[in-house]
């Protein structure tokens, strides 16, 4: 009867062994865990490295395109192809004005490209030249002068190309030059206010000349 009780025993034991699985180790799920951690973060590290490298990709690109115009860059350009071709001569006049050379070239400029037969050019090549004068840029200065007596030759700039010109001519110590071109101002266009310019110039030349002779 004993050995009936113990055999019962034993497979009673045998028994929940089989049917109970093992218990897991305390340090197992933590471990898994710590897997499943490491795998996202190198999921997402490789995330940020290709979307770095899209990144590195479209820099390069938008440093090879020209620089977008914005908003007011165009409403700017929009407004300046507007302008008339009188407010593009009075923007010109105004510079001359204020002895701004700079915006007398681009604005001169400007003018001739929207207008190469505006009414305005001979009094424009004018301006050109007188302020290339006032700048001592005597070369220049006739450059402007000639076109305008070549391309204008009946213009009412003319007496005052003429007038120009002879004070080039005298800055560059050519006088007998700026004689002749007083004279001429002084018989061509006699009731002109710059043949009584001429006239005073005409003087200075000869008084400086007679000086000159003692």
């Amino acid at each position: 009867m004993k050995w009936i009780f113990l055999l019962l025993l034993i497979s009673s034991f045998l028994s929940a062994c089989v049917t109970q699985p093992p218990k897991e180790s305390p340090k197992s799920k933590p471990g898994r865990a710590l897997e499943s951690l490491l795998l996202i973060k190198q999921k997402e590290l490789q995330r940020l490295k290709n979307e770095n490298r899209v990144l590195k990709q479209s820099l390069r690109e938008l440093k090879r395109r020209p620089a977008a115009r914005t908003g007011s860059d165009i409403t700017r350009t929009v407004v300046k192809n507007q302008l008339s071709e009188k407010q593009r001569f009075e923007e010109l006049s105004l510079a001359y004005v204020r002895k701004d050379k700079a915006t007398m070239i681009r604005t001169y400029r400007d003018l001739m490209r929207a207008f190469p037969k505006t009414i305005y050019k001979d009094k424009a090549l004018f301006m050109m030249g007188d302020m290339s004068l006032q700048l001592r840029e005597f070369a220049e200065a006739l450059k402007y002068f000639r076109t305008l007596e070549s391309d204008y030759p009946q213009s009412g700039k003319i007496p005052s190309v003429k007038l120009a010109k002879s004070k080039i001519y005298y800055q560059m110590s050519l006088a007998e030059q700026a004689r002749v071109l007083l004279t001429e101002l002084i018989r061509d266009y006699p009731k002109s206010p710059e043949a009584q310019s001429a006239k005073a110039e005409l003087k200075l030349l000869d008084h400086l000349g007679n000086n000159l002779q003692r």
